[in-house]
């Protein structure tokens, strides 16, 4: 599979927007009444929020934070972001003061959009405690959380004003898409610049290997400020011309409204969240794909999920910086399914190595270093500001695996 060249993502959405304007772009479950907007809704939305960034002065490449649940206000935020080639940088709700102060200071964002309050913490409170450290911060939005339809909510003011031409600040392949803070199990806490192109090749890689296409529904019950919520959530909607189904609060009553009332037929998820559905007193069914993330499914669960959920259960590995690397596929065996992470992406690389970087044997317990396409290299922001490229060799994680236990050998 050549990745060099993957369509972007938002030339997938405008054509989706032209080709299929009322198509359901968002369900989003955040309310006792489920709000949806089509892909035309989205697109004036965005453009709106769009151009009041640009008043406010946002340049290309700013980046701008924001603490949003995931939520139609969340996206339509992040597309308005992305008309103006700024760069998004979402903030996990579940954040306090001392992490939320380190990613504003290191990200230099002017701006810092939040909720008033979500899940009992207030928000204004928080901001409130940590601006006068902020000597960059320039404006704060709060958004309302009682009132969220989109007929009636102003976003906390970035809905007000007149729409503008942006034309001219369309993002281009290398324009940065994403800035996302993790510190994985690597040390130190950085943030991982994407380009269009970066994650566009993800999003080809990913759509291609596990065949999903625009009659899929996508489930999104993970955090969009995640990596997992974020591309294989959202932006896989995006770029099958799908429709995205939203969850803030894992609640298997939503996840079985969500399956059973709105069609989700993929889902890229964390176990837990697998191990709950499987295990509930009636199981949902409608699932075509559930791909489990940051743990082997035990081949028990797997076996269990499969006849409660009538659906496909891979697994899958990857990281914020590399994306997916490795994912099982519906055709394979189910019983080398079960206890692995799948097999390595068309495209992409892996090698289990020691600390000096040697290749070792099967079975011994070692990191992993992945290799993505040339053109797909992500930046890696340090706690000291600094950026720097992921090598062209590949990006390495301290993550340990035995190599056994995964279905492809190294390339």
């Amino acid at each position: 599979m050549d990745l060099t060249h993957a369509p972007l993502f938002i030339d997938k959405i405008d054509e989706t927007i032209r080709s299929h304007p009322d198509r359901i772009a968002i369900v989003d479950l955040s309310t006792d009444e489920p709000i949806t907007l089509t892909y035309a809704r989205l697109d004036r939305l965005a453009n709106r929020v769009a151009s009041k960034l640009v008043e406010l002065g946002v340049e290309p490449g700013d980046a701008v934070a924001y603490q949003l649940p995931s939520s139609w206000e969340f996206i339509a935020l992040t597309l308005g972001l992305w008309r103006i080639s700024a760069t998004p940088c979402p903030l996990l709700p579940s954040l306090r003061e001392r992490e939320v102060k380190f990613i504003m200071q290191s990200s230099g964002s002017k701006l810092l959009i939040v909720p008033d309050e979500f899940r009992k913490f207030s928000y204004r409170q928080l901001v409130d405690a940590i601006r006068d450290e902020l000597p960059v911060l320039e404006h704060v939005f709060v958004l309302p959380q009682s009132v969220r339809r989109p007929e009636v909510s102003d976003m906390g003011g970035l809905l007000t004003g007149e729409t503008i031409d942006l034309t001219s600040r369309r993002p281009g392949p290398n324009t940065y898409s994403e800035l996302l803070y993790t510190s994985g199990t690597t040390g130190e806490p950085k943030g991982v610049l994407h380009t269009h192109q970066t994650l566009s090749s993800a999003l080809l890689a990913h759509t291609t290997t596990l065949s999903l296409t625009a009659d899929d529904r996508i489930w999104a019950p993970s955090p969009l400020a995640h990596q997992t919520g974020f591309l294989y959530g959202m932006l896989v909607s995006f770029y099958l011309g799908a429709t995205g189904i939203y969850q803030a609060i894992w609640n298997v009553d939503t996840a079985r409204a969500a399956i059973e009332e709105h069609g989700a037929t993929f889902v890229q998820a964390a176990m837990p969240f697998l191990a709950d559905l499987t295990r509930s007193e009636v199981p949902p069914k409608g699932l075509r794909i559930f791909v489990a993330t940051g743990a082997a499914v035990p081949r028990q669960l797997a076996r269990e999920a499969r006849a409660a959920l009538a659906c496909n259960v891979t697994g899958g590995w990857g990281s914020t910086e590399a994306c997916l690397v490795c994912v099982g596929r519906p055709s394979d065996p189910a019983e080398k399914l079960a206890g692995t992470d799948g097999r390595v992406i068309d495209g992409m690389a892996i090698r289990i190595v020691d600390d000096e970087g040697n290749v070792v044997p099967l079975a011994w317990k070692a990191a992993i270093k992945s290799r993505r396409p040339r053109c797909s290299q992500p930046i890696c922001i340090t706690t000291s500001g600094t950026r720097r490229a992921m090598r062209e060799t590949g990006s390495s994680t301290r993550e340990t695996s035995r190599s056994s236990t995964k279905m492809a050998s190294s390339s």
